[in-house]
């Protein structure tokens, strides 16, 4: 009988280790690019809203905090209506300022380990996006750079 000899074991670990490793900061990426689905989805929901809002009163409307806290959301009888559904999962607070002109829809990340809802696993750096009333989608931080270095 053959058996495998300990530098061949060590080797072989070693290697396992190394590729386990890449595999998963590549897989905290992936994860963190799909959280912030949430946010560039909400976004043009309230963009949508603002343009609905602005034909029927000639102003876009300010909208106040809508963020999640203890499992229910704060702010959802706004007059914009902007409800989001599944309150304990929401990662983002939302908020816009209004004008006769123009809007600026915000969201925040809520990244606390206390709420265990950071946009990339394990790193509590804050994530925001913005849209504007010309629906330009800007992220003012990059989660997924920063927090895989």
């Amino acid at each position: 009988m053959r058996a495998f000899s300990l530098p061949e074991l060590v080797v072989t670990l070693t290697l396992i280790g190394i590729l386990t490793t890449l595999g998963v900061s590549r897989y905290n990426a992936y994860v963190a690019k799909a959280r912030q689905a949430e946010a560039k989805v909400n976004l043009s929901h309230i963009a949508s809203l603002q343009g609905i809002y602005r034909s029927q009163h000639l102003k876009y409307k300010a909208l106040g905090k809508v963020s999640a806290g203890a499992g229910t959301c704060t702010n959802l009888n706004n007059d914009l209506g902007f409800r989001p559904q599944g309150c304990d999962k929401l990662r983002y607070g939302y908020t816009s300022t209004g004008g006769v002109s123009a809007f600026k829809a915000t969201a925040e990340s809520q990244a606390t380990a206390v709420a265990k809802k950071q946009i990339y696993p394990g790193c509590e750096k804050s994530d925001k996006w913005t849209i504007d009333h010309n629906l330009t989608l800007k992220n003012d931080d990059n989660v997924v750079k920063e927090c895989s270095e």
